[in-house]
């Protein structure tokens, strides 16, 4: 087993990894008469789940430039600066009031966080900001993550697969578009003098394409395939062959996905309105009939 440990690829811990490391390993376990999935199913789960870890990674890249450039830029700057004053502001007035102290006191405390001559933050501030964004952003894109893996692994009813990479593909998507204007917008600000026109049409390009190439890296992304065992009792080294690789497009158009796709939304059950909705509009789900009044007199 060889772990390609993430951000950059799709593996990090072996615990946590159900469809690759522990549902494998359980089956292996159950011997070779428990039922397993069709190989087209098998390979879209397997599949889904590379793209979602990779995201994932992808992602949580996005958020370090994000958090590293952003308090630094003039205009967020002074923005962070506002709210910093606002916030110990009120939580002076708060104090104020329940202890008669002075509600200047708080804001004089974070005045170490704020550059007075320019209004923005100092460099300990710029720190202290981007360590509170980044963390901001780190939860937010584990919290999406944790859904969308959800509905790989236990929800057992995966979306159809095209729009399942669409509605994946949009947290990956604001991430990484905003690092691209970020740095943009870094370009812009801190070169003396400002850069042509001409350069900032470069930059802008070059960024829209480097953006585009890392929110469509996680689709092309290959799955993890099982190779026989190598034999270590042989002298001559044993040559392995790879396995022939599967397509995503055709295992999703196989009628082996479809058919258990068509069972899976056949069994569901929501609880709860999100639960409802959510299988209303994206799995054709509606609720059973109730029998006739006539009928339920008869019984």
């Amino acid at each position: 087993m060889h772990n390609t440990s993430q951000p950059f690829l799709d593996h990090g811990m072996y615990f946590a990894n159900t469809v690759q490391v522990v549902e494998p390993t359980a089956r292996h376990l159950l011997g070779p008469d428990f039922p397993t999935p069709p190989a087209p199913v098998e390979y879209i789960r397997n599949r889904l789940v590379v793209i979602d870890k990779k995201s994932l990674g992808l992602s949580m890249i996005a958020a370090v430039v994000i958090a590293a450039i952003l308090p630094g830029l003039p205009a967020a700057s002074a923005f962070f600066a506002w709210l910093v004053t606002a916030v110990a502001s009120v939580i002076g007035a708060v104090i104020a009031f329940f202890t008669g102290a002075e509600a200047s006191v708080a804001v004089d405390s974070v005045s170490f966080l704020l550059d007075e001559s320019s209004g923005a933050l100092s460099t300990l501030g710029w720190v202290v900001a981007s360590a509170l964004l980044l963390a901001l952003l780190f939860w937010l894109n584990q919290l999406m993550q944790k859904q969308t893996e959800r509905s790989i692994v236990w929800d057992r009813c995966p979306l159809d697969v095209r729009t399942w990479l669409v509605l994946t593909a949009i947290p990956r998507a604001l991430y990484v578009i905003a690092a691209a204007v970020v740095v943009w917008f870094a370009i812009l600000a801190w070169n003396d003098p400002t850069p042509s026109t001409t350069w900032l049409v470069i930059a802008a390009v070059g960024l829209v394409i480097v953006a585009a190439f890392v929110v469509a890296e996680p689709r092309f992304s290959p799955a993890p395939v099982v190779v026989p065992a190598r034999s270590t009792l042989d002298d001559a080294p044993t040559v392995v062959p790879a396995p022939a690789p599967m397509r995503l497009g055709v295992a999703m158009t196989s009628a082996e996905y479809r058919d258990e796709l068509t069972t899976r939304r056949s069994q569901l059950a929501p609880e709860g309105p999100w639960a409802t909705w959510w299988a209303k509009r994206f799995h054709g789900w509606r609720p059973p009939q109730a029998p006739p009044a006539s009928e339920l007199t008869s019984r």
